[in-house]
């Protein structure tokens, strides 16, 4: 994680070291993303715990136990990501289309059939299953497409246009929000998304 940033202000061209807790870390967020242009980023300084502990929660790591070391993490999670993700030098794709929402708490538990876990500010869901929900996965419009094994991957059948993209997603965030209440976020953010 990051301990801090130094930076360049445009604001007044000074340098600063700005502590992480300044940084304004979040779930694909930032204050250099809230604030895009203000700061040169010219280095920055990670804190590494001695010990390391794995994080095996997720789905097909359960095998990877203690002490097996990182180098086992590592080959689960891309093991893991070959199966479940299209070969982007076969398929051209974009992997995560949307950001995984964060929602009130309240409403988080009128939403059916989708368990996000709780963060800073609320419950993430996992857009992936929302899509799949609404009928996304292998899904497409003109030559786009919903992957096959994943509808959180938007996929060129071949000759897809930008055109193509973007109406397929714009079907996908109105048949998420009329279904459950929540508006999508396309990843990465267009400017002045």
């Amino acid at each position: 994680m990051a301990e801090s940033v130094d930076v360049i202000d445009t604001a007044d061209w000074k340098p600063r070291r700005l502590a992480a807790a300044e940084c304004g870390f979040g779930y694909r967020q930032s204050r250099f993303k809230i604030d895009p242009g203000r700061f040169l980023v010219t280095e920055i300084t990670l804190y590494l715990p001695a010990k390391w502990h794995p994080v095996l929660s997720h789905e097909g790591l359960s095998g990877c136990v203690f002490p097996n070391g990182p180098a086992k993490v590592m080959t689960a999670v891309l093991a893991r990501r070959r199966a479940r993700l299209p070969d982007w030098r076969i398929t051209g794709n974009a992997v995560s289309f949307f950001h995984n929402p964060v929602v009130p708490v309240a409403a988080a538990a009128r939403i059916p059939n989708v368990c996000g876990h709780r963060v800073p500010g609320g419950v993430k869901l996992p857009v992936g299953k929302m899509l799949n929900l609404c009928g996304f996965r292998g899904h497409g419009l003109g030559s786009a497409a919903f992957s096959e094994t994943n509808a959180l991957v938007l996929v060129n059948a071949g000759g897809a246009t930008l055109g193509d993209a973007d109406a397929l997603a714009a079907r996908a965030q109105d048949a998420v929000r009329l279904r459950f209440g929540v508006d999508l976020v396309q990843e990465p953010s267009r400017v002045g998304n």
